[in-house]
């Protein structure tokens, strides 16, 4: 496949002799417990999967993220966008087949993305005094390869999932009432702590492959090129001009990912809001170059200069 995921803050495509290797340069390593095996038989992309069976997960300790990784304990930013192939074999322990995990029952800290009972997908999240989850109804078969996207936007409280079947995508969302609180829990895939007790664990059995975490909130037309294989990690144009539809005095942060394959100076035409008032300002973040540069956009100009200098 052609993306090119190394904006992400861990990338991990499960190949044969490499299964705990982060395919960025951020060098999230995995620790294997099980193990988890390589699975040369049923794999969605390359020539091999993570292979769980029950009591299997891979993790890092929160303190070995690298510096920017979502939930991270001491970062601010608890935007995140997981996305990868799931063949879940059975209902998992529990009922429930978990996918991304950084949660804490003590203190109630971090979230988890999990499949809940073949019938529905959910984030269940720490907010410091309890727990918070909404489930969006969704009918998942055993055995059967899906692509999903998965994102949490703190700004907003809402989760969204992008789930592809094989051959009809799907788009389902959930609002909140917290958000989360980022606390020092160890990144864990296909294990979690059971959100409610935290008296004994969640566990994935089945395949996982070509599995990536973002810190930032993707658009579905991102989550659709990784899945196609077409993700650059360009900036959607159209995008942020729905990002700059803001109101007066708000901030938009536009996030790129390969801004070396931006010209050195380029016009940016993005459609604003009439309701921008006299001027707001716009934050545009490189991800990959840690460039920030602040620009105050008038009222009725409706471009700017971005420089990757």
């Amino acid at each position: 496949m052609a993306n090119n995921l190394s904006g992400a803050c861990a990338w991990y495509k499960f190949e044969s002799g490499a299964l705990l290797t982060d395919s960025t340069a951020n060098a999230n390593t995995l620790s294997n417990t099980g193990p988890v095996a390589e699975d040369t038989t049923n794999f969605a992309e390359g020539s091999c999967s993570a292979g769980y069976d029950t009591w299997d997960y891979l993790s890092r300790t929160n303190a070995n993220l690298s510096s920017g990784f979502p939930l991270k304990d001491g970062e601010t930013n608890k935007d995140l966008t997981v996305v990868g192939w799931f063949r879940p074999h059975t209902a998992g322990y529990g009922n429930i087949w978990p996918f991304f995990s950084t949660y804490v029952f003590a203190g109630y800290s971090g979230l988890i993305f999990l499949v809940n009972g073949n019938s529905s997908i959910d984030v269940a999240l720490g907010y410091g005094t309890g727990a918070e989850s909404h489930a969006c109804a969704y009918t998942f078969t055993p055995d059967t390869w899906y692509h999903i996207g998965a994102s949490w936007n703190d700004a907003t409280k809402t989760a969204t999932y992008r789930i592809w079947n094989g051959s009809t995508a799907s788009t389902l969302s959930a609002e909140y009432t917290n958000g989360v609180t980022v606390g020092a829990g160890p990144f864990k895939i296909g294990e979690s702590t059971r959100y409610l007790s935290g008296s004994d664990t969640y566990n994935f059995d089945g395949q996982i492959d070509e599995y990536a975490v973002f810190n930032t909130v993707l658009s579905i037309d991102d989550i659709d090129a990784i899945r196609g294989g077409t993700y650059t990690g360009e900036p959607d144009y159209e995008d942020m001009a729905a990002e700059c539809a803001i109101t007066f005095g708000a901030t938009a942060v536009l996030d790129y990912y390969s801004a070396g394959d931006l010209a050195a100076e380029c016009a940016i035409t993005i459609g604003m809001s009439s309701s921008l008032g006299n001027s707001a300002p716009i934050l545009i973040r490189d991800v990959a170059d840690k460039h920030v540069a602040t620009y105050l956009v008038a009222a009725g100009n409706n471009s700017f200069w971005y420089s990757t200098g």
